[in-house]
């Protein structure tokens, strides 16, 4: 009995075959010629070698996008600790350290997370 993909079903099958690669080739660095040229040889075709580097591309987006979100939240949270710690006073003496310090790193993480999202 063989099983039969269909349109989206075919394209979300290939997607999750083609997801080791895909993480193998961003940590190797590989650019589309690179990726291209191991396609060639492996036997694809030219339009199943486009299809497979758009989702690559998909993919190495979403992966950066959640890196993104996962910073924003981060220096979010790290604002908001300082935030409290600033209004509590916890630690006198470590009250401008706190303010400055903790604040300026919390939004740098927060900027950088937006650099990721928004690039």
């Amino acid at each position: 009995m063989a099983i039969y993909f269909s349109g989206k079903n075919y394209a979300m099958a290939a997607m999750q075959s083609h997801a080791t690669l895909f993480t193998q080739w961003m940590f190797a660095g590989y650019t589309n010629d690179t990726i291209w040229a191991e396609l060639k040889e492996k036997g694809y075709l030219e339009e199943q070698i486009i299809e497979i580097i758009e989702a690559y591309k998909k993919h190495r987006h979403q992966v950066r996008s959640k890196k993104g979100f996962v910073l924003i939240v981060v220096g979010a949270l790290l604002g908001f600790i300082s935030c409290i710690l600033t209004i509590l006073d916890i630690f006198p003496a470590l009250r401008d350290i706190i303010l400055v310090g903790l604040t300026t790193l919390a939004i740098s993480i927060a900027v950088l997370g937006c650099y990721y999202i928004f690039e």
